[in-house]
C-alpha cells in the first residue's frame, strides 16, 4: 500500500490522588458547598486509530482517520457510584486540491 495507511493502538493505565470535590451544603450555612478530598482516581482504557491516504494524485488529496476510545474510572474509597465507564468514536475526512 506505499506507506499510505498507519495506525496506533494504547493501552493506558493513570492514578490521582487527592481529588477535589465540591459537596452540596445546606443553604442556611451561608454557603453553598464546600469543597472536600474525596480520594483517588484510577483510569484504564484502550485507544486505536487508523489513518489512511486514500487518493493522492494529481494534486488531489483525500485522507481519513477513524479513531475508538474505551476508559474506565474506578474511584476507591469513595461513596458515590465507584465506577464509570464511557465510550467515545470520531473520524475525520479531509480532502484538498493543490493549484500548480
Amino acid at each position: 500500500f506505499n506507506n499510505r495507511f498507519s495506525g496506533s493502538f494504547d493501552f493506558f493505565t493513570r492514578r490521582s490522588k487527592d481529588l477535589l470535590y465540591s459537596r452540596p451544603i445546606a443553604p442556611s450555612l451561608g454557603y453553598g458547598s464546600i469543597d472536600e478530598n474525596v480520594g483517588a482516581l484510577k483510569n484504564t482504557g484502550i485507544e486505536m486509530v487508523l489513518n489512511g491516504t486514500i487518493i493522492n494524485q494529481n494534486g488531489w488529496v483525500w485522507k481519513q482517520w477513524y479513531k475508538v476510545l474505551y476508559s474506565h474510572n474506578k474511584y476507591p474509597g469513595y461513596h458515590f457510584p465507584a465506577h464509570h465507564s464511557s465510550f467515545s468514536e470520531s473520524r475525520q475526512t479531509t480532502s484538498r486540491k493543490y493549484l500548480p
